[in-house]
């Protein structure tokens, strides 16, 4: 749902659990490669793809962007 045939690849970089965050939750932080093969992405289709990631994160996880 996230546009899987521009995204291709994703790392964790990052995994944190500690004190500042409630109790069972982790701060996660990922890269995400995006390649285009037809045309070069504007900064509005790169914003879009990376809300449909953040939504997919959301309803499959339950996680949300740090702000």
């Amino acid at each position: 749902g996230a546009d899987k045939e521009l995204i291709e690849d994703v790392k964790i970089f990052d995994l944190y659990q500690g004190s500042n965050l409630p109790e069972g939750k982790k701060s996660i932080a990922i890269q995400l490669k995006i390649q285009p093969y037809n045309e070069t992405l504007k900064d509005k289709d790169i914003e879009m793809v990376m809300g449909k990631v953040v939504s997919a994160i959301g309803k499959r996880l339950s996680g949300e962007l740090r702000s």
